[in-house]
């Protein structure tokens, strides 16, 4: 990445090799290096769905200006992980699940 950035702004005699020593002896260089990063593993392994609304992602938005006739606030968002589909419930951010 250094090397691409020094390309575009950047000359002199030798400049790659002077980047690349650079690199090697400076810490923020060796902690941000794709080698020094932690590998993610999967600890679950998630099943595809079969079917539409078999699995179903979902999430709030919230702080939202009131609206409509009831000022909603927010919206309750599920998302299909089959079809994709989309649904955006309007909801009072103040909303148990009980009223949602």
């Amino acid at each position: 990445m250094t090397l691409e950035r020094l390309k575009t702004c950047s000359w002199w005699p030798n400049w790659r090799k002077d980047a690349a020593e650079h690199c090697q002896t400076c810490d923020r260089c060796k902690k941000s290096s794709r080698s020094a990063r932690k590998k993610f593993e999967i600890i679950i392994q998630i099943q595809e769905p079969k079917s539409t609304w078999e699995t179903v992602h979902m999430d709030w938005v919230t702080s939202l200006s009131p609206g409509g006739d009831r000022n909603f606030n927010a919206y309750l968002v599920l998302f299909d992980m089959y079809s994709k589909a989309q649904m955006f419930l309007p909801c009072h951010k103040e909303d148990t699940d009980t009223e949602t």
